[in-house]
């Protein structure tokens, strides 16, 4: 699934919400006040353009956007933004129109996927020796017009962005939206071009129309869009954008092809989704016979328009990928069953595992909901397989959590869901952790509205894109269901959510009728990341906003949900300098008490005509942890690596993140061990008996979902095998063999009341043996032999099945 990395370009003139000693209007009135009194003396209709640079505040810089190419003039939509709105902070006089920047958000947001916003502003600045040649004078800092003089020159703003960056097939498909052409240029338009840069130059591209492309290879593309105008005069605009890489050759059973998809209609109880099936190579029946049913994990694509669905297809062809540079440690688990440990997925294929995928409409629903459509998922398998195999569920992080819950629920409600095990891939069964710390420079960037002379709104931040996903990630149902410490728009600690959905998770408990293993990423020998209180983001002095913006992005890029295309961050960086500076610290949670786990701070420093100096804070934001919460940010889990994209970053940036790793599913927690907070950072025995029958934990902390360090026990769990009995074995629950049950002489099984054995094949009880089903006991299997001098005891009551 290729997937955006979120490049974040905050603008800010003015002021948050009540922070600090001072309020709203104090922070309006000390900007306003400021630049006003600058501007004073300058008449402003003397402007030609009606936009002067140097009344606005410019996060981005638009001189670099002149219409030639160069390393600084990337154009992604967050960039077009905030380059809209620091142009439109420009307007100083009514010589020119310009739609609101919340109205033209708004247009962005509407507009359709392939959507191309274009934009070609003239505007003004002041000559580059407009002091030292007699054009204006400066007195207290203050600008003073000399008369007959004309202080200004004109730029021109040309910037191209699409809306999305990611394209999966290898095709690039673009529309020219006459909604979003903005030509205040001063000149006439003749035509538009793109140059996908394959060698084919330039192509015209109408109003209204759209233009595709399919390129000879996947990866990162920088793309060339230009206009020309009726004077010949000709502006072009970058951007970079990725394709997927071609389909391998390799697993070929696996292509989309071999398979079909159902979709399932939403209804009152669930938000929809598809049922994707692809067939074992061995199965050319067209019907499931052998089914692996998957329930996916946390999926953010429902919210980020520019990111690809998580589907079974692109989780097969990364599966027959053997890259080494694939990102590890991501929710595209089946690149690890390959790349990292080739037999698994060999394992799967070979035992003639039909896999069938949950794929959510929305993958941030409530668990329940969710857990609700997968119920629907095992129905259908159920009512459509052909042959009486049982199902295998796994469930992937919060997949977990949806396949538990359904398997159980169905239990509740005396409904067969023919599963024999439920596998658990790091999942977070007693919650999940983002540092609080993160959450709260989330929720401070967010809370920042700009305005300028008191009632006119430029932009708030939490309309950009990037950080508006951002929001809608940490907003979003699943989320507080499976965050420990959830911090909201107040910057109060809700755990309801967690709270309520975790009692009644724990009260509807584990499904009894099949076998439950888990593995986990997290290390059984207590570990540490660090220690409690230490340092993960720690700046001592004032950087561009730009930094914050970019570590805020890291910790919160699709990234951590699943990522292929690292790389683009590299490219997609912020051009020009911020005046808007940060200084910001994130703790980790403390052993015990209180104690800040985030502070941080903005404040404007601006000049204008390049010694004019205009300093205001713009706010300052302190959170402290409480005294209940328990130091989960260092614990043993499955770990999340900021690092993967830091290290790339400029290193001004990497040095202020202290942490590559936080725990993102604490061990006891993947675990399920009910007394998980007193046991966060304990040594845990390696067969310890949990609701789990097995498990797997690694020696040291892992990547999330990576199934590297447990993939030799994931293979033997989907091997078929045969089990003998020699000693006395008694049977309470539910107990499937996915092979033949041999009761060897001497040895002895008893089914009590409640209990059922099952066997995929046949149970043998030979010479010696003996096999005693109690009233109230079960036995199912294909096949059984009971030899001369062998003991059957099957008392009245109980059940016994033989389905050939």
């Amino acid at each position: 699934m290729g997937k955006l990395i979120i490049y974040v370009i905050v603008f800010f003139t003015a002021v948050v919400q009540n922070v600090c000693s001072q309020t709203l209007a104090d922070y309006n009135e000390d900007y306003t006040q400021s630049i006003n009194y600058i501007f004073a003396n300058v008449d402003k209709n003397k402007v030609a353009t009606g936009l002067l640079y140097d009344y606005g505040l410019h996060i981005v810089e638009p001189l670099d956007f002149n219409g030639v190419p160069s390393d600084s003039n990337y154009v992604d939509m967050d960039t077009w933004k905030a380059l809209y709105w620091g142009i439109y902070s420009s307007k100083v006089n009514s010589k020119i129109s310009l739609t609101s920047p919340n109205e033209m958000t708004k247009k962005v947001d509407d507009a359709a996927v392939t959507s191309l916003a274009v934009m070609h502003i003239a505007y003004n600045t002041y000559k580059e020796n407009a002091v030292e040649g007699g054009f204006v004078a400066v007195v207290n800092d203050q600008i003073k017009e000399v008369a007959g003089k004309d202080p200004y020159e004109t730029k021109h703003l040309f910037a191209v962005a699409p809306k999305q960056l990611f394209f999966e097939d290898q095709t690039a498909v673009f529309s020219f939206n006459s909604n979003l052409q903005i030509n205040k240029s001063g000149k006439t338009f003749s035509k538009f071009e793109i140059n996908f840069n394959e060698g084919g130059g330039y192509e015209e591209v109408k109003s209204g129309t759209t233009k595709s492309h399919r390129f000879s290879s996947g990866g990162e593309k920088t793309i060339y869009f230009k206009a020309t105008y009726s004077d010949k005069s000709a502006f072009v605009s970058q951007t970079k954008i990725v394709v997927s890489e071609s389909t391998p050759s390799g697993l070929k059973s696996y292509n989309k092809w071999n398979g079909y998809d159902y979709p399932v209609a939403p209804t009152g109880n669930h938000s929809g989704g598809t049922i994707q099936v692809r067939f074992a190579s061995g199965n050319s029946s067209g019907k499931i016979r052998k089914p692996l049913i998957v329930a996916e994990g946390f999926d953010p694509s429902c919210v980020m328009p520019g990111i690809n669905n998580m589907d079974v297809d692109h989780l097969l062809r990364d599966a027959s990928s053997t890259s080494s540079t694939l990102p590890v440690g991501t929710l595209d688990v089946p690149s690890q069953w390959i790349a990292n440990v080739p037999n698994l997925l060999t394992t799967i294929e070979a035992n003639d595992y039909d896999i069938v995928y949950l794929d959510y409409t929305n993958g941030l629903d409530d668990i329940r909901r969710n857990a609700k459509l997968f119920q629907e998922v095992i129905e259908y398998v159920n009512n459509n397989k052909e042959g009486s195999e049982k199902n295998v569920v796994l469930g992937i992080s919060m997949g977990g959590l949806v396949a538990r819950y359904t398997l159980r629920k169905m239990e509740t409600e005396g409904e067969d869901h023919q599963t024999w095990k439920y596998i658990s891939m790091d999942s977070p069964h007693k919650g999940a952790n983002i540092p609080v710390g993160f959450q709260a420079m989330l929720r401070h960037a967010a809370d920042v509205k700009v305005s300028i002379l008191y009632f006119i709104d430029v932009f708030q931040v939490k309309d950009i894109e990037a950080v508006k996903n951002a929001l809608a990630l940490l907003n979003s149902p699943a989320a507080k269901q499976m965050l420990i410490y959830y911090v909201n728009g107040n910057y109060q600690y809700d755990n309801s959510a967690h709270n309520s959905f975790q009692t009644e998770y724990d009260n509807l408990g584990f499904p009894l009728n099949c076998q439950n293993v888990a593995i986990t990423n997290g290390t059984s020998t207590g570990s540490l990341l660090f220690n409690p209180s230490t340092a993960l983001i720690d700046l001592n002095f004032s950087y561009g906003l730009k930094w914050w913006m970019d570590v805020l992005s890291a910790i919160y890029s699709p990234y951590f949900f699943i990522t292929d295309y690292p790389v683009l961050a590299l490219t997609q960086t912020l051009p020009g300098n911020s005046q808007v500076k940060a200084e910001i610290k994130v703790n980790s949670l403390p052993s015990s008490g209180t104690a800040q786990v985030y502070k941080g701070k903005a404040y404007i420093r601006k000049k204008v005509l390049w010694f004019i100096k205009l300093d205001v804070i713009l706010t300052e934001k302190e959170v402290k942890s409480n005294s209940v919460m328990l130091p989960v940010d260092g614990a043993p889990g499955g770990i999340y690596n900021i690092g993967d994209i830091a290290e790339d970053l400029p290193k001004d940036i990497s040095n202020g993140i202290k942490q590559q790793y936080f725990c993102f599913i604490p061990t006891v927690s993947a675990l399920a061990l009910t007394d998980w907070n007193t046991r966060l950072t304990s040594k845990i025995d390696p067969t310890i008996k949990t609701s789990f029958e097995r498990n797997s934990m690694p020696l040291s902390n892992g990547l999330h979902t990576s199934f590297e360090a447990g993939a030799s026990f994931l293979v033997n769990e989907f091997l078929e095998k045969d089990l003998s009995i020699t000693g006395t074995e008694t049977t309470g629950k539910f107990f499937y063999q996915n092979g033949s049950v041999t009761i060897k002489a001497g040895g002895s099984e008893t089914v009590g009341n409640g209990g059922h054995l099952e066997s995929s094949r046949s149970i043998i009880v030979e010479k010696g043996g003996k096999l005693t089903v109690k009233q109230g006991g079960s036995v199912t299997c294909k096949d059984f032999t009971a030899s001369e001098g062998s003991t059957i005891d099957i008392e009245p009551g109980a059940t016994f099945t033989i389905s050939k």
